[in-house]
């Protein structure tokens, strides 16, 4: 496995203080989207980033926002090649990973990041979002999953939609709700029950990704990977998306055997959550008065959700939000471009992307073209915003609000 004692997580001890002149912002990264754990939410944030900063985005040969998913990653024959024939900046749009082939394509520099989300909660939205109820006609709500979780092995079926494409893709990815988030991390599916590769696929994720984020404690994973990447504290705001409050049922109302059922189920994602859990829990330990910034984090983050949604999203203000500078962040000006770019769909800031880095493609010419342009004006503030698509953050809403996507 690499040696990453000098560029993973070790490289926080240059930033433990924001007064610290010799961090420098690591600015190539790739994050490795998993499938139904807050990627949607967090994926804005590093799409401002790189176009506020100019970055060379990698982006999708086909008009989506997935290189070749839920087929193996083809280098420059999924995405487009680089436009100044230089290796890329980052990468933030569904793949499966292959640090090989990836690396053929990023920066030498690139720190590779993930996001995990606790299994069972995982299970709930995924099996929702996917509709796989309607596979077996398990019925609605808790007692759909109850009788999943009897025998998920009788009752597991891809959606419709996936059955001809796993099975050109030889079946690599065969479940949506087993072990999900491994098998976008490159477990294969069949490899689920081999515990000796299952023990070593865990030590190459923890080896291989410079920084695990955790769902269900994402500011404080934010602080760190601040902390981590040399940003600054403007740079980590995020406004949850595809927000999903009221499911029919907890998950915490599930009878004890289906819980454990669940966990078996989905045993090598256990295993990964729980060893990224303690490597963040250890790493906060280690930090000087991390928690004190986290609460000055969720409270900035706090107002700037509501101006950019209250504020630019409802027109309800114009000119910008000032937060002056503090012991942990450089003064923050929140404007139209600001928020748009958190706001902002996935799919309409790949599109940004390709455009601005591919203007000749077909991709980027009439419709598709003048929707760029669209796009364009209300990053840059010559349009009011349009009603994103997206399901935005209810700030009435606690921070245990759960994500849908």
């Amino acid at each position: 496995m690499p040696d990453h004692k000098n560029d993973s997580y070790e490289y926080r001890s240059l930033n433990a203080s924001r007064r610290q002149p010799q961090c420098l912002p690591q600015m190539s990264l790739m994050f490795l989207k998993t499938h139904k754990s807050g990627s949607t939410t967090l994926i804005a944030t590093f799409q401002k980033y790189a176009y506020l900063n100019k970055l060379l985005m990698m982006v999708p040969r086909t008009n989506n926002n997935m290189y070749n998913w839920p087929m193996e990653f083809r280098p420059n024959k999924d995405n487009m090649k680089s436009p100044t024939h230089t290796k890329f900046d980052m990468l933030v749009n569904h793949i499966i990973f292959n640090k090989t082939s990836i690396n053929k394509l990023m920066k030498a520099q690139t720190k590779f990041v993930t996001i995990l989300r606790e299994p069972l909660f995982h299970l709930r939205s995924a099996f929702d979002y996917f509709n796989l109820n309607k596979n077996h006609r398990l019925g609605k709500g808790k007692a759909a999953m109850e009788l999943f979780l009897s025998d998920p092995d009788e009752y597991d079926k891809l959606p419709f939609w996936m059955d001809n494409i796993v099975y050109f893709a030889n079946n690599r990815i065969n479940s949506m709700t087993r072990n999900l988030q491994s098998a976008d991390l490159g477990l294969s599916y069949w490899d689920f029950d081999n515990e000796d590769i299952v023990q070593s696929f865990v030590k190459a994720v923890l080896d291989e990704f410079h920084f695990i984020l955790i769902l269900e404690r994402l500011e404080e994973s934010l602080v760190l990977f601040r902390r981590v990447m040399c940003w600054e504290m403007k740079d980590i705001m995020f406004i949850k998306k595809n927000v999903n409050p009221k499911h029919e049922y907890r998950v915490e109302d599930l009878s004890l055997q289906s819980r454990i059922n669940a966990y078996k189920w989905n045993n090598v994602d256990l295993m990964l959550y729980r060893e990224a859990t303690s490597k963040l829990d250890q790493l906060l330990s280690e930090e000087p008065d991390i928690y004190d910034e986290i609460e000055v984090y969720r409270k900035l983050r706090h107002s700037i959700t509501k101006y950019c949604v209250e504020g630019i999203l409802y027109k309800h203000v114009k000119d910008p939000l000032v937060i002056p500078a503090g012991r942990w962040n450089t003064e923050i000006i929140v404007d139209s471009t600001y928020c748009a770019l958190l706001l902002l769909d996935e799919r309409d800031m790949t599109h940004v992307f390709k455009c601005l880095q591919y203007p000749w493609h077909t991709d980027c010419q009439g419709k598709s073209g003048a929707r760029f342009q669209q796009i364009q004006d209300m990053i840059e503030g010559a349009q009011d915003f349009e009603e994103f698509p997206c399901q935005q953050e209810n700030l009435a809403q606690n921070n245990h609000t759960q994500y849908n996507r």
